[in-house]
């Protein structure tokens, strides 16, 4: 059985996760006031690259939200089921909007810190679906040049290897026997060795290999040829 390795986190100041919770929804708000909301639509919706004011506008919102992520992981990194999974910053949301409103965290969080999280193919197939749909529908968004057949296709079959790759990994982390230390340099890389996990999982890592070779030689290699070359 896995030690829990990570030290509990004492929760901060009621007023700090207030202002993390506000700070990007005046940014926010603020964006949107300022029309470089719509501008954004308009030259996305003709084919244009947007202004180098909506580029700076970026930059600020997402600066903005870095204090609300910070507090979430901070939160949710304690949570073994979430680590596992890599969704410590999801699940420590919660908590932030719990000690926000002033009420104190509850053992019953089914993400507790001792928890190895259950074999779920659904879930896991839940979980790779977002995964796989966010590398395309970026891109698409953010550089027009790409939508064309040709850059669909590269851009769709990056989502589906990484998609595949975070199912494989949900599915292996139910299996995990052995974790290393959260802070450890090569954590991720340890993570991926078929020793640690029962042998029931170590299926799973193996086509969390395979699933990240073949994105790499897709995105750097093969992708690119297909695009770029035009007979």
């Amino acid at each position: 059985m896995i030690t829990n390795n990570m030290a509990s986190t004492a929760p901060r100041n009621r007023a700090f996760y207030w202002a993390v919770i506000l700070l990007p929804l005046a940014v926010n708000a603020a964006y949107i006031a300022s029309g470089s909301f719509g501008e954004y639509w308009s030259a996305f919706a003709n084919g244009r690259m947007p202004t180098a004011g909506y580029w700076a506008w970026t930059l600020i919102c997402t600066a903005s939200t870095l204090p609300l992520f910070f507090a979430a992981w901070e939160l949710g990194r304690t949570k073994r089921g979430a680590r596992l999974v890599g969704y410590e910053v999801i699940a420590g949301l919660r908590d932030v909007f719990v000690l926000a409103i002033g009420r104190e965290l509850t053992v019953e969080n089914p993400l507790e810190s001792n928890r190895r999280p259950k074999d779920r193919p659904g879930l896991a197939l839940a979980i790779a679906t977002p995964f796989g749909v966010f590398v395309p529908t970026f891109f698409l968004v953010a550089m027009p040049e790409l939508r064309t057949t040709r850059g669909v296709v590269w851009l769709l079959g990056a989502g589906a290897a990484m998609g595949t790759g975070a199912y494989f990994h949900r599915r292996a982390v139910a299996y995990l026997e052995e974790e290393p230390r959260y802070w450890g340099i090569l954590r991720q890389f340890r993570l991926l060795n078929p020793k640690r996990y029962e042998p029931a999982g170590r299926i799973f890592v193996r086509g969390q290999l395979i699933s990240f070779l073949v994105f790499l030689v897709w995105w750097l290699v093969i992708g690119p040829a297909f695009v770029l070359f035009n007979p």
